[in-house]
């Protein structure tokens, strides 16, 4: 048994893919922001991370007085 839509069936149908395909790509878009938000503070983090874990010139380690 075969289901004929009619044409304002079909058009409410496209009708709901348009919104669902607009939601999604507003999602999309979101997302990829905050990724590429969340990536440079990984990225500035990491790099004072770095500066961290550099022993600065002329400083002594704890216990060298030597």
């Amino acid at each position: 048994m075969y289901f004929f839509m009619s044409e304002e069936d079909l058009k409410l149908v496209l009708a709901k893919y348009q919104q669902k395909a607009f939601d999604l790509f507003n999602r999309n878009i979101v997302l990829e922001t905050q990724v590429e938000s969340l990536t440079a503070t990984v990225n500035t983090l990491s790099v004072e991370l770095e500066k961290l874990r550099k022993p600065k010139r002329g400083s002594k380690v704890e216990g060298d007085f030597s």
